[in-house]
């Protein structure tokens, strides 16, 4: 039973993440363009926007979906885990660029942290939707 609410902890805080995420980074580009900089809008900022928005909505509606609707909800599954593995593969190459770019340093430790606890929380929840726990 503890197994299972660690899940449903990860699904609820990976959701969040993403909802948040969005205008966080919508209010970044505009401060940036405030200041009197080119904020450069470029495809990947679009792309993440639609991959936080559409990853976002299919978790909604994997959870709200009844059991009974077997086939949808192995459709949304199997769905979620890919953006799920391409999102783990992100973060993972953010990694590698963290470290070598800034190789530890003392200034870059949040953000190493938070990229990895970002990266647990995806496994956790990537492992939740292959066992079908959440």
């Amino acid at each position: 039973m503890k197994a299972n609410s660690i899940f449903k902890f990860s699904f609820i805080i990976y959701r969040f993440i993403l909802i948040v995420s969005i205008p966080l980074f919508i209010m970044a580009e505009f401060l940036v363009g405030m200041g009197g900089h080119n904020s450069d809008p470029n495809n990947t900022n679009y792309l993440f926007y639609v991959f936080a928005i559409i990853t976002s909505i299919l978790l909604t509606v994997y959870k709200q979906t009844d059991i009974t609707k077997f086939r949808l909800k192995k459709i949304l599954r199997y769905g979620n885990i890919f953006l799920l593995i391409i999102s783990i593969a992100f973060v993972i190459y953010e990694l590698f660029e963290i470290i070598e770019e800034y190789s530890f340093l003392t200034e870059e430790t949040i953000t190493l942290s938070l990229v990895i606890s970002f990266a647990t929380i995806s496994f956790i929840l990537l492992y939740g939707l292959f066992k079908d726990r959440i």
